[in-house]
Formats: structure tokens, sequence, C-alpha cells
């Protein structure tokens, strides 16, 4: 029933506290490059879900749900996936700029294409859900991949 708790929940979840707590674990240290890594992680699992509130609305809205997207609407939805997509590349590159990560990590950033092709999708195509399939899976694509290539740019660091 809390908007902005169900917008970052299971991006917090998924990324700082299982990865800081798994790397604090297993290394007995807290770690600034795990913590960066942490966030771009919570990002792209808060966008996952985002999108995957939109075809829901109406079912969600009647059985008493408050995500984002019914509080607030599609379009503004779409604004903060577009700002977590943002941040999420302006923070791969600074990552490797700053060479917190190697510059393997910019390929990470092929990930971000397909979660730009599902906003534009969604966005074009958010007054028919059954049309957003495609555009749901481009964004699946895009989180699952992200964590994959930060992952294997660590292992290679």
């Amino acid at each position: 029933r809390s908007p902005w708790l169900c917008l970052f929940a299971a991006g917090i979840a998924f990324g700082p506290l299982m990865i800081n707590a798994t790397y604090l674990v297993l290394t007995g240290e807290f770690n600034i490059i795990a913590l960066f890594c942490s966030l771009i992680c919570m990002l792209v699992i808060n966008n996952l879900l985002l999108l995957n509130q939109i075809p829901d609305i109406q079912a969600d809205a009647s059985v008493g749900r408050k995500h984002f997207a019914i509080a607030y609407g599609v379009p503004k939805a779409l604004a903060i996936y577009g700002l977590f997509l943002f941040t999420t590349v302006c923070g791969l590159i600074l990552l490797v700029h700053f060479q917190f990560l190697p510059n393997f990590a910019y390929l990470g950033l092929i990930s971000m294409f397909f979660g730009v092709l599902a906003l534009i999708g969604c966005s074009r195509n958010y007054q028919q859900p059954k049309q957003l399939n495609v555009y749901l899976g481009l964004n699946v694509i895009c989180a699952n991949t992200t964590p994959m290539l930060l992952a294997i740019a660590l292992i290679m660091y």
C-alpha cells in the first residue's frame, strides 16, 4: 500500500542487502566496490518490477494494491524508469572511469540498450497491455544481464 516502499523494496533486498551481506559473510569486511555494484543491481531490479506493474494496474487496484504506477500514473512511472536507467548508465561509466571496475565492465552498457528499448516500447504502448510482453521481456534481459556482466567484470578484475 506504500508506492515508494513498493518501488524500492525488492531492489534494496536483491541489491544492497543481498550483495553486501554476502560479501560481508564471505570476507568478514565491507567493500565499497560491492556497495556500488549493489546499487546498480538495485536500480535494474527496481526497473524490472516497475514495468511489470503496468499491465496489472486495473487488477492490482481492484484488490487494494497501491504501487507506484497506480498512485502516480504510468507516465510518471516511465519517467522514474528512465531516471533509474540513466542513473545506472552514469554509475557504471563512473565506476569504470574512476577504476573501481575494469574497462571490461563497460560491456554492462550493452544491457542498457535493452532497457532503453523497453522504455520506448512501453511509452508507446502502455495503453495496450497485451502488446507490452515484448518490452517486458527486453526489461527482463536488461535486469538479468546487467548484474551478470558486472559479476564477470569483477571476476576478471
